[in-house]
């Protein structure tokens, strides 16, 4: 049997999920015993270079109305990069247990949705506020190759500096604050080699996309990070995905 064919009857096998169009791309909203999960790829997803954004939201608002309110799906479009998006439901407030303790668990659920896709392509995790402590339950498993946080380091950072450190497979984090600033600030400055930069734009360079963690001192309000537009597509632009197909 080919390749196709086999490709074939095995999304043959997988669940009638309904999708939607929006934002030039595909959505789907599956139900889990964790709570809803978003799952968003653009029409012209290459499936040789794809990687996967999990987008991990904060305190205070679950995954539904952050998927409306803060217009994620155009978000993921204007990033321009080969990936498939997930946004799961997690904690609300810092007494709720974590719901996705393994990012290996919330990806094989998604598989067995929609398929297994993009799975040789780099993974990023881009939180805001609450959303560093599901992260930090993830840095072990080494399957992240970039992390984002969006005014979100309000604890974990050993975790977080371990992380970076690990030998043998690069890994950055992108940090970017405003409520977290001081927290930040002395987080960074226990670090051997910070790349600091007042702007998210223009596009990084070479240099700094080399760097293993760079930390943004532009003034960005806490929710202003996740519903203005600007700092979620252009710092996935930063990370290792690959860009979109030129027309």
């Amino acid at each position: 049997m080919t390749t196709a064919l086999i490709l074939i009857a095995l999304f043959a096998q997988l669940p009638t999920v309904p999708s939607d169009e929006v934002a030039g791309g595909h959505h789907w909203r599956i139900e889990t015993a964790q709570g809803a999960v978003h799952i968003w790829q653009p029409d012209n997803l290459d499936t040789a270079r794809c990687g996967t954004v999990i987008y991990v939201h904060g305190y205070f608002s679950d995954v539904d109305e952050v998927w409306q309110q803060h217009g994620l799906a155009v978000q993921f479009a204007q990033s321009q990069v080969q990936a498939r998006f997930i946004v799961p439901e997690v904690p609300q407030n810092k007494r709720q247990p974590e719901r996705w303790p393994r990012l290996a668990g919330l990806l094989d659920v998604v598989a067995a949705q929609l398929g297994a896709l993009c799975e040789a392509g780099p993974r990023v995790a881009i939180g805001h506020s609450g959303g560093y402590r599901t992260i930090a339950s993830w840095l072990d498993e080494e399957l992240l190759a970039d992390v984002v946080l969006l005014d979100a380091l309000y604890g974990r950072e050993p975790q977080y500096a371990a992380w970076i450190a690990t030998t043998g497979q690069p890994h950055r984090l992108l940090l970017i604050s405003d409520l977290t600033r001081r927290r930040s600030e002395r987080f960074v400055t226990s670090q051997p080699q910070v790349l600091r930069r007042r702007e998210i734009i223009p596009p990084a360079t070479d240099a700094e996309r080399a760097a293993r963690l760079v930390y943004f001192a532009d003034r960005y309000g806490h929710l202003e990070l996740v519903v203005d537009g600007v700092a979620i597509p252009t710092l996935l632009a930063w990370t290792a995905l690959e860009p979109g197909r030129t027309p």
